[in-house]
C-alpha cells in the first residue's frame, strides 16, 4: 500500500468516527491519537457536520490540513477555494481526497499547509468558500477558538512520538 493510499485510508478511518472519539478538548477543538499511534490529529466538527482538523503521521514526520464536505469532488483533481477569517484572507488550493465511506462526505486535503498554520494562529474563526457549478458559491464555517492549544498539544505528543518510533526496530516501506 502507497503511503499516499495509506494515508487516505487513516484519513477516512479518523473522519467516520471524529466526533465519537475525543481524548482532549480545547475549546471548540478536539485532540486524539490512533490506536496504533501512527498518526494524531487536532480538528473541528461545525454545526453542518463537516470538520476542519490538522493530521501528523508519526513515522514520516509529517502534517496535512484535511477539510470534509457534503461538496463532492473527484478524487485527486485540484480545487481553488478562498479563505477568510477575522486574521486575514487567501486563495487556497485543495486536492480531493475521494468520498469518505460510511458518509456522504468527501475529503479534502489542504495544498497551502503554511498559509493555513499562519492563519490559524492569528484568527478566532474562519471562512472557507467553494466555487460551484453556475454561479453559486459554498462557505463553510468554523471556530477556531481553542486550535492553538489544540495543535500544540497535539505537536507535542507527535514529537514525542516520533522520537519513540526512531528507536523502533519495526520494518517500514519507503
Amino acid at each position: 500500500m502507497t503511503v499516499i493510499a495509506l494515508r487516505q485510508l487513516l484519513f477516512v478511518m479518523v473522519v467516520s468516527v471524529v466526533q465519537v472519539v475525543c481524548a482532549d478538548k480545547y475549546a471548540d477543538w478536539s485532540v486524539n491519537i490512533a490506536s496504533n499511534q501512527d498518526f494524531l490529529f487536532a480538528a473541528t466538527v461545525n454545526d453542518s457536520g463537516a470538520l476542519l482538523g490538522q493530521f501528523c503521521y508519526t513515522d514520516e514526520a509529517a502534517c496535512l490540513w484535511l477539510l470534509t464536505s457534503d461538496s463532492s469532488c473527484e478524487k485527486n483533481v485540484k480545487y481553488p477555494a478562498l479563505i477568510n477569517s477575522d486574521g486575514g484572507a487567501f486563495l487556497a488550493e485543495f486536492v480531493c481526497q475521494g468520498q469518505i465511506e460510511s458518509r456522504q462526505r468527501f475529503g479534502y486535503a489542504f495544498a497551502n499547509f503554511e498559509q493555513m498554520n499562519h492563519l490559524i494562529a492569528s484568527a478566532t474563526k474562519v471562512g472557507i468558500a467553494f466555487p460551484l457549478q453556475g454561479d453559486q458559491f459554498r462557505v463553510m464555517r468554523f471556530s477556531l477558538r481553542g486550535a492553538q492549544h489544540a495543535l500544540n498539544k497535539m505537536h507535542s505528543e507527535a514529537e514525542r512520538l516520533m522520537k519513540k518510533n526512531q528507536r523502533t526496530t519495526r520494518d517500514i516501506f519507503l
